[in-house]
């Protein structure tokens, strides 16, 4: 019986999804070893961006996924995930706070139990507590601040998640904030490496306006390699393929909603470059009153594969895809939704083979150490056959 070359074997399982891909690594000591060489993790993440059709996570009381079929783009069907939060003692809820190569960083309601998790390798990490020197005596569990409503005194925690190619290391970052009456009065910067297990202090010298009435949200951006801070004003945004974009949302008064306001207007703008200047450019805006009745956001999600379309997602009730040729929006049939009274938030997602080391237990969740377990022979199958390049 005739052997594939080993690098047509390899190109083969680079193109196959991470679930039945950890499954492989039964079929043979090279291919264990293979499917566990970070080349070909790299590898197999870098042909999912590019070939895999993406997957959407939402986020309300629990975590639920779901594949876009090319052949069928206005279907989705959403089913829920085993994360480790829901396996803790206080679970009702869990917090989505990023996601990257795979991995998406999560919390409980509080955001006081952080996890790494890989859905497809079913591994985690708990992250340790950050150090805190502002006092959360008052109210810690504020997770996104709200100009049009405030109480006399909020604390606000703010998680970032992305990986450092530099330094081959994922990195969270926590800002704390404390204000009363709108008013900025400290702030506390902290950033937690996977690698060191640990959290460094960060010095923060941004200023933000800290007056009473002060219109807009300000969002604060960080270089996790040059541990560098800067900031701008907008509204939602998302970055695809090397493309900045944002959807500026405008509020207006109106009685008969919560909070008193309601979406008048939503603008998706692009940031595109002209010679060696960057400017925003416009794409389209939605005004139609039937739309955007009863929401006050509407979040851009992730563009179609072939780059046709853009979905939206609107307060966290219903999803529509923009179609550029055509100017019209197409309606989305999503199963597997919470109900109407529960709104989520929307994540892209693309699976990857990242191993954070600690598989999730069940039914419990906790992390305990194997016992009695042989060391499994990843002898460098790379390194030894043959060598990839990216």
């Amino acid at each position: 019986m005739a052997t594939l070359p080993t690098d047509i074997i390899v190109d083969i399982l680079s193109r196959l999804s991470p679930k039945p891909l950890c499954c492989f690594k039964c079929v043979a000591k090279s291919w264990n070893s293979l499917i566990n060489d970070p080349i070909f993790i790299k590898l197999h993440y870098t042909k999912s961006l590019n070939s895999k059709n993406p997957n959407l996570i939402i986020s309300h009381d629990s975590l639920s996924i779901a594949e876009i079929q090319a052949n069928d783009h206005r279907t989705f069907r959403f089913s829920d995930i085993d994360h480790p939060v829901k396996h803790l003692p206080s679970y009702p809820t869990v917090k989505f706070l990023g996601s990257c190569n795979g991995v998406v960083c999560i919390s409980n309601r509080y955001k006081k139990t952080v996890f790494l998790y890989n859905p497809c390798t079913n591994t985690q990490r708990l992250i340790p507590p950050a150090p805190s020197n502002i006092s959360e005596a008052v109210d810690p569990i504020l997770t996104h601040y709200n100009p049009f409503v405030y109480k006399e005194v909020d604390h606000v925690t703010v998680f970032g998640f992305g990986y450092d190619s530099g330094s081959d290391d994922y990195k969270l970052l926590r800002c704390l904030e404390y204000y009363e009456e709108r008013v900025l009065m400290s702030r506390e910067v902290r950033l937690y490496s996977l690698k060191n297990n640990s959290w460094k202090r960060v010095v923060d010298d941004l200023i933000y306006p800290n007056q009473p009435g002060s219109d807009g949200f300000i969002l604060m951006g960080f270089c996790i390699s040059r541990w560098r801070l800067s900031r701008f004003s907008s509204s939602l945004i998302m970055i695809r393929g090397g493309v900045f974009c944002v959807m500026a949302n405008y509020l207006k008064h109106a009685l008969n909603m919560q909070f008193g306001w309601k979406l008048g207007r939503a603008d998706f703008w692009v940031m595109k470059e002209h010679g060696k200047k960057e400017s925003w450019v416009r794409l389209f805006s939605i005004c139609d009153p039937v739309l955007i009745r009863n929401v006050d956001h509407i979040r851009p999600v992730i563009y179609s594969k072939d780059g046709g379309r853009i979905l939206l997602e609107f307060a966290g009730r219903k999803f529509l895809w923009y179609d550029w040729s055509n100017k019209k929006f197409e309606r989305v049939k999503a199963r597997g939704l919470p109900p109407e009274d529960m709104p989520f938030d929307t994540f892209d997602f693309v699976g990857s083979l990242v191993s954070l080391g600690t598989d999730m237990k069940k039914p419990t969740g906790k992390t305990l150490p194997k016992k009695n377990m042989k060391k499994k022979n990843t002898d460098g199958f790379l390194a030894t056959g043959f060598k990839l390049r990216l």
